[in-house]
């Protein structure tokens, strides 16, 4: 556990598995077009349970890594390090937060801390997030957290029942 300013930041235990349910289901309209899998995956207690045994799993291959934003045992946000791709040592950060929590710099403040693990503890070399151009707090997490604008990536994303979107890559180096 990772204490921060107001929350902290852990991996998901199967104790979590009712939090993350209601926080999934309570932001469902801002969550299904960029975490529809996730979304899908938690949407009762007991595919939420399965769902974090099977990420806890994928810890272990060091496939993915899944940390949950905390107030006290209630899960607020998510932060994914995904699409990891070990032979160039580099992952991807993927988040969101709830509602009523977005704003208060707590999603930018897990991207620091756990940039920082990902490049001390995990050895990766490079991280990246990938944006929508018109998500400003996502861009702006990527910014204040140091990432640099690479390029843009063309129809890089299809949001369930969507059309094709353009997408911004930003690359932070260890």
């Amino acid at each position: 556990m990772i204490k921060c300013s107001g929350f902290h930041i852990a991996p998901l235990k199967i104790e979590d598995a009712r939090s993350l349910t209601q926080m999934m289901q309570r932001n469902s309209d801002s969550f299904s077009s960029y975490f529809p899998l996730t979304l899908a995956a938690t949407n009762t207690e007991e595919k939420a349970i399965n769902f974090i045994l099977d990420i806890s799993q994928k810890t272990k291959l060091k496939e993915v890594f899944l940390f949950g934003l905390f107030i006290e045992k209630e899960v607020v946000g998510l932060v994914y390090i995904k699409d990891i791709n070990w032979s160039i040592e580099e992952g991807e950060f993927a988040y969101c937060i709830g509602k009523k929590y977005s704003g208060n710099g707590w999603i930018t403040e897990a991207v620091n801390i756990l940039s920082s693990l990902a490049f001390i503890e995990l050895g990766f070399e490079r991280l990246k997030i990938i944006v929508y151009k018109a998500n400003m707090p996502s861009v702006r997490v990527a910014e204040k957290c140091g990432f640099t604008f690479i390029e843009t990536l063309e129809n890089e994303y299809t949001p369930p029942g969507g059309e094709p979107m353009d997408m911004e890559l930003y690359l932070l180096k260890k």
